[in-house]
């Protein structure tokens, strides 16, 4: 573990999306739940894929 990663997983990392709702004119495709759920279904390859961070492991 490197202090980088205790900063990461020991710190609160959301961010707000209002700005980018005002000044963008941003509107999620998804909800947050639907897309936590499809992120974990395509990081464990049950969609038919294989995560990029994967196949550079396994390389």
């Amino acid at each position: 573990m490197t202090r980088l990663g205790v900063k990461l997983f020991g710190t609160d990392n959301r961010h707000a999306i209002d700005k980018a709702r005002r000044e963008l004119g941003y509107s999620p495709r998804v909800e947050l739940d639907e897309g936590v759920r499809l992120a974990a279904r395509w990081y464990t390859g049950r969609d038919g894929s294989v995560p990029s961070a994967a196949m550079a492991v396994a390389r």
